[in-house]
């Protein structure tokens, strides 16, 4: 089965007309419809409109035809070692984070005595 075909599956279970599907991924009025007539293969600009306009079709569906049409709405997608990767991530950035804020809290405080101290040695003067 082509893309255009599953496409076309994907509509119908959406129950919504192929011109309101092409309005919706911002297509000219028929472009789909046409493709689907000649069973033409699907360019990466409209895959691209399809995927970004439609968060609940499962892309890997849609293109290879493998798992389910739908997206898991439980299921974020991401895969394991990606995710693992951001959660390093974010922790680092978090510690960080924390380092920067007591060096800023140092730094004020330093700042704090400079100023008490050049305040009192222009009080003092001669």
């Amino acid at each position: 089965m082509k893309i255009i075909q599953r496409l076309y599956q994907y509509i119908n279970e959406k129950g919504v007309r192929p011109a309101e599907f092409e309005r919706m991924i911002g297509v000219s009025n028929g472009y789909i419809s046409k493709m689907y007539a000649r069973l033409s293969d699907v360019g990466e600009g409209i895959l691209l409109q399809i995927i970004e306009n439609c968060p609940d079709l499962n892309p890997m569906w849609l293109i290879l035809g493998r798992g389910e049409m739908f997206n898991d709405p439980g299921d974020n997608n991401i895969p394991e070692p990606v995710l693992d990767k951001l959660l390093n991530e974010i922790k680092e950035l978090s510690a960080k984070n924390e380092r920067l804020k007591m060096e800023n809290e140092r730094l004020a405080n330093e700042i704090g005595k400079k100023s008490l101290s050049y305040k009192s040695s222009a009080v003092v003067g001669p």
